[in-house]
């Protein structure tokens, strides 16, 4: 999947597929991915700030050069 960065804010994409998706340079500020399958999905330069990433499987995922600040369930992701 490609996916560029959304014409409009994403609020909510608890429990979405995203595996493997291209999500970056995305604005996802403030977004819920709860629960979200984020596995292998490339979020480089995306800014993430005071996303929920609560039980998200994030295992591969690219996160590099992120702006994570405020964000929840990163803590444990290299």
């Amino acid at each position: 999947p490609h996916i560029q960065q959304p014409p409009c804010v994403l609020p909510r994409a608890r429990g979405a597929r995203f595996n493997g998706a291209n999500m970056r340079n995305g604005d996802y500020a403030s977004v819920n991915f709860e629960g979200a399958d984020l596995r292998d999905a490339n979020l480089s330069g995306s800014l993430l700030r005071d996303a929920n990433f609560t039980d998200a499987d994030l295992r591969g995922a690219n996160l590099n050069n992120t702006d994570k600040r405020g964000s929840i369930g990163l803590e444990d992701v290299v």
